[in-house]
Parts: structure tokens; sequence; C-alpha cells
């Protein structure tokens, strides 16, 4: 790069150079004042656009070469946070928490790399909270690594709606789960558990839920707009039977409470 840099400022030197010898020769020569700096004006222009050629070359290899650092730097970070996760300890899920944290930064700054990241986070889920889960604290919240990997995935998805669709969640136990105003457009959940978990505000619009079951849990205010939802079934949850209908299918939807058991529809 520094050899660069001097190309470019020589050819300015030598820019400068050449239109004061045009002078110089010009008049030695007997050409009019005229001719020589329209002589002059030329050899400046000349110089200086192989001189701001060479400055735009050298900008734009300082770009790409940091570029590749930092690609480089993203990948020794996705290893190392991907190291962690595979050697995941139920017993301390702070250890695989912090890298889950690691992978939604890396999505932050390495878009490209988003949809990837998804699938990581969805088969570390499936993989790691298979019902029932141990290590919950059953009074409280739910195992961090489960609580981060879902919050992640929120935040990977952000705006663009399509990529919920990578994330296909099976047999899972998400109990004590905090997601309010999460991001799920597009999602599927099979025979997963969010018993007193809490989707307040959540969007799951166009999502596919088929045999999930809370009990004790939040589920007010939630976009259902698009979703459809089959053996579903809500205990004691704080529910807001109008978000129902703005689903495109109810199929066997049904609350249970302590006046008994009833089926939710529109």
């Amino acid at each position: 790069m520094i050899f660069w840099i001097l190309i470019a400022l020589g050819l300015l030197v030598v820019g400068f150079v050449a239109s004061k010898l045009t002078l110089f020769f010009g008049y030695r020569a007997g050409k009019t004042s005229t001719q020589i700096k329209d002589e002059t004006d030329v050899a400046k222009s000349v110089f200086g656009m192989l001189g701001a050629v060479a400055v735009v070359f050298t900008l734009g290899f300082s770009l790409n070469e940091f570029a590749l650092k930092e690609r480089a730097e993203d990948r020794q970070q996705l290893y190392g946070a991907l190291g962690q996760l595979v050697a995941v300890d139920a017993k301390r899920p702070e250890i695989s928490a912090a890298a889950i944290l690691q992978l939604a930064r890396l999505g932050e700054h390495a878009p490209d790399e988003v949809p990837a990241l998804l699938r990581i986070l969805t088969a570390y889920i499936n993989e790691n909270a298979r019902a029932p889960v141990v290590y919950h604290d059953d009074h409280n919240a739910a195992r961090p690594d489960l609580q981060i990997a879902m919050f992640a995935i929120s935040e990977l998805i952000g705006n663009n709606e399509a990529l919920g669709s990578l994330v296909i969640l099976k047999d899972v136990d998400l109990r004590y789960v905090s997601l309010e105003k999460s991001n799920f457009p597009n999602i599927r959940m099979q025979s997963v558990d969010l018993s007193y978990a809490s989707f307040q505000e959540a969007v799951l619009i166009n999502s596919v839920l088929t045999g999930v079951r809370m009990e004790g849990g939040v589920f007010t205010g939630v976009h259902l707009d698009g979703a459809k939802l089959d053996f579903v079934e809500f205990q004691n949850t704080n529910l807001a039977k109008e978000d129902f209908c703005d689903a495109v299918r109810l199929n066997s939807v049904t609350e249970t409470n302590s006046d008994g058991t009833f089926e939710i529809s529109c």
C-alpha cells in the first residue's frame, strides 16, 4: 500500500515539475504566453489525472485489504463460537450463551452470513432443548443459552421476514423463555412446550404452530396475521382472543381455565 501512495505522490510532483519545465522551454523557444499556458495546462491535467487515478487505486486497494482482514476476523470469531457450542455443557449454559451472543454480533456486520447463523442456532436449539430440558430455573427463567438463542434468532431475522422460514423447531422444551416483542415471522414450531413463556406482542405472522402447548404463559398482543395453528393448547394462559382472528387457520386450538376447556375460534 505504501508503494502505491508513493507512486501517487510522485505523479503529482512530476506533473508540477513538468509544468515548470514546459514554461521554461516555451520561453526559450520563442512561443507566445498563450501557447505556453495551454501546454502547461495540458501537462498539469495529464499528470494530475494520473496522480488522481493512483490515489483512487490506492484507496480501493486499502479498502479491499481492510475488508479481507475483517472477513478473516469474522471467520475466526465464527469458528471460536462454534467450538464453544460444540462443547456445550448443560450445567454451565452461560458459556454457550456467550458464544451465541458472538454469533449474533457477527450477523450485525456480516449480513451475508445471517442465513447460516440462523441454521446454526436452530440446530443448536433442536439439539440442546429436547424435551424435557433439565437445569431450567423452574421458578424464574429458561436456561440462559436457550433464552439467548431464541433472542438471537429474533434479532437476526430482523425485518427480513423470509429468513424466518429457515427456523424450524421441533420437539423442544422452551419453557420460561421471555420473548416480549420478539420477531418470528414464517417460523415453524412443532411439538414445542412454551409453558410459562411470554410472547407478549411477539410477531408470529405467517408462522405455523402445530402441537404447541403453553401453560401459565402470556400470549397477548401477538401478531398472528396469516398464521396457521393446529392442535395448540393453552392452559391458564393470559390470552387476547381477538388476536387469533388474524390467523388464516385455527384447528383444534383450545383454552383451558378454571371454567373448563373451550375451543378458540373467530
